[in-house]
């Protein structure tokens, strides 16, 4: 890649992953595109995070390293990134992902010879800590559709992101004017701050355009199923996202589908709720009533179990 090819930013916001930063920054470092500068955030690391960011920024000036003050969540420090980023285009990469060593050139390109788009975006594969080799569809091995390709502005991009997010956020490369006067992530959520960025910039006339040539697959490590706590977290964060939303789509279209959306996550709830009661110890001291109790919450939450290999929720 040429001298004068345009600067991109890359942001990698990241707390508690001395394990496997490291790794993801060299994956950086083997891009074909060299005209970059790396921004790591470190959200209150409390393991050897920091001293991971510390070795690369020392052995590549292209690697440049701040620390949040206490640990406020990936869109804070993705917005101190922004803060910082002096690029033309934006690359957002989570600090245990990978990309593809041809993605950022082929997205750059593609945005250099189309003015009109904002926001281009390709595909994205999921691998294990067991096999980084694999290159699954979904996160789930029974997965094998892909995800709907929409390309444009508006309403229908909002349509398909509200669907089913449109791309991992890794799989995108941003205009870095999109993010002009503080046009930053939402603090407020702690889950799901890129679709509602990404439902923002829609909403706010951003064109988007698919485009995902060989080598540029965004690759996501596909980590153990998350715990129910984080999962209740993670529906009630959803919600919020969805009321938001509600309240600034005039179109029928779009609030039929967040009705939809709310009923299921509504239903989600229910379902962890009997989940987390089924696991619960019981506690009465008398044994007839007692053993009713453990055999109805073994029934239930081998009944549960079933659902939840079938639909994975």
């Amino acid at each position: 890649m040429e001298n004068n090819s345009p600067l991109v930013s890359i942001i990698i916001a990241t707390y508690n992953r001395a394990n496997l930063l490291q790794e993801t920054l060299e994956n950086v470092l083997q891009q074909t595109y060299t005209n970059w500068e790396c921004w790591i955030i470190d959200d209150g690391s409390t393991d050897n995070t920091l001293a991971v960011m510390e070795d690369f920024c020392s052995q590549d000036a292209r690697f440049r390293s701040l620390k949040s003050d206490g640990n406020k969540g990936p869109a804070h420090a993705r917005n101190i990134g922004l803060q910082m980023a002096q690029g033309m285009f934006i690359q957002f990469l989570d600090s245990d992902d990978f990309l593809e060593n041809g993605k950022i050139a082929a997205h750059v390109n593609f945005l250099l010879e189309h003015s009109e788009v904002d926001i281009v975006y390709g595909s994205c594969r999921y691998f294990t800590n067991e096999d980084y080799s694999l290159r699954q569809i979904g996160r789930l091995a029974k997965t094998t559709n892909e995800r709907a390709i929409v390309n444009g502005t508006g309403l229908m991009i909002m349509q398909a992101i509200l669907q089913m997010p449109l791309f991992q956020f890794n799989a995108a490369i941003f205009r870095r004017k999109l993010f002009a006067h503080e046009n930053y992530f939402n603090e407020d959520f702690i889950y799901g701050e890129d679709v509602e960025l990404s439902l923002r910039l829609a909403q706010q006339g951003a064109v988007f355009q698919y485009h995902n040539p060989p080598n540029t697959f965004a690759l996501i490590r596909s980590h153990a199923q998350s715990l129910l706590s984080d999962k209740t977290r993670s529906i009630a964060a959803t919600q919020k996202l969805y009321r938001k939303f509600w309240q600034s789509f005039p179109a029928f279209s779009l609030r039929k589908i967040i009705g939809k959306k709310l009923i299921l996550l509504r239903l989600k709830q229910v379902f962890f709720a009997l989940l987390t009661f089924a696991n619960q110890p019981t506690t009465v001291s008398f044994y007839p009533l007692q053993r009713i109790i453990v055999v109805g919450k073994r029934l239930l939450k081998m009944f549960l179990d079933k659902i939840y290999k079938k639909v994975q929720v």
